[in-house]
């Protein structure tokens, strides 16, 4: 039988481009996903971070992020999210 490890990891990056052909790349530490804490807390801990990654590289450039389209619908009434 396979052993897991304690962890699972996450890594985390972001790139941009720097012009034709050309993109920058940062790196920041991974996410630990601990496997000892109850499922929908390790989860809801580790989405968090992702999130408040993903805010902290939004607010440096705010101008590089936009969407031309609706991503998600709203959903119907009635609808368990």
């Amino acid at each position: 039988m396979r052993r897991l490890p304690p962890l699972a990891r996450l890594a985390r990056r972001f790139s941009r481009t720097t012009g034709p052909g050309r993109f920058a790349t940062v790196a920041l530490e991974p996410i630990y996903v601990d496997r000892d804490l109850p499922r929908q807390e390790a989860i809801a801990r580790a989405t968090q971070q992702v999130a408040d990654a993903l805010g902290s590289r939004i607010r440096l450039k705010p101008h590089l992020w936009y969407q031309f389209y609706p991503y998600w619908s709203a959903p119907d009434e009635g609808t368990v999210q």
